[in-house]
């Protein structure tokens, strides 16, 4: 498979600036967990989760691409989150304290589901908008 300049340019963009905006959305968050306890001793959590958003956010970048759907993008995303807080808070992997808010009804935190519905989107238009990348 070759790659152009320009598709590469657009994927390292989208990860850069995936990275930046899923990472703030994580560190604001982190209070909203159970393992959080002070600012800081979340930094590699935070940092390792923004990894995962990246990848997610590439994959939806791909989709995106053919399909052209931002709504196919924000439901995409919507249940990917779900289904992540979903197996995570059922094996323990991590839990909302009192300030998490919930999905009434699936019983999952609204922000990390607002989260991956809408940073994706965002940072589409973020690229195209600041590096002008016509894909």
């Amino acid at each position: 498979m070759n790659i152009s300049k320009l598709q590469f340019k657009n994927v390292l963009s989208i990860a850069v600036i995936g990275f930046i905006l899923q990472f703030v959305w994580e560190y604001s968050q982190a209070p909203l967990y159970s393992c959080y306890i002070f600012f800081y001793q979340c930094l590699w959590l935070c940092f390792r989760a923004t990894l995962g958003d990246v990848v997610i956010t590439l994959l939806l970048y791909g989709v995106f691409l053919k399909t052209r759907s931002k709504s196919l993008i924000l439901i995409l995303g919507f249940f990917i989150a779900w289904g992540i807080e979903v197996l995570a808070l059922s094996s323990g992997r991590w839990s909302y304290n009192e300030l998490m808010p919930l999905i009434p009804v699936l019983k999952v935190g609204l922000t990390p589901v607002l989260q991956m519905s809408f940073l994706p989107l965002l940072t589409f238009y973020l690229q195209r908008k600041f590096f002008n990348a016509h894909s």
